[in-house]
């Protein structure tokens, strides 16, 4: 299994939501280990870099989010985090495009 950390802190607006994003995630992907734990916890971490998610595989870390800006600020979704979470091999998706809107460009 590749393991994903969450770090987090109580109090956190932003960390609490992040923990509802995954929610989805943990019962739609049984084989991904999704893991909590205090930033305190965790050497170095500042508490205003988390919710921070740190992926590993083979016991090296292959992705480290840090907060929801890393994904799609206020507006991320489950979906966001899952696409980006199969882009590093961690699950398979069935999302054949990255959810994120795309920006059109106007001359």
């Amino acid at each position: 299994k590749s393991p994903v950390i969450m770090l987090l802190f109580s109090g956190s607006k932003e960390c609490d939501t992040m923990i509802a994003l995954l929610k989805p995630l943990i019962s739609k992907f049984p084989k991904v280990s999704f893991v909590k734990m205090p930033c305190s916890d965790a050497a170095g971490v500042p508490k205003e870099d988390c919710p921070v998610l740190m992926v590993y595989n083979g016991g090296k870390v292959i992705g480290q989010f840090a907060k929801l800006k890393s994904f799609h600020g206020p507006k991320t979704t489950s979906e966001v985090i899952e696409y980006d979470l199969a882009r590093l091999g961690v699950l398979e998706t069935t999302l054949e495009e990255d959810p994120r809107p795309r920006f059109k460009m106007r001359r």
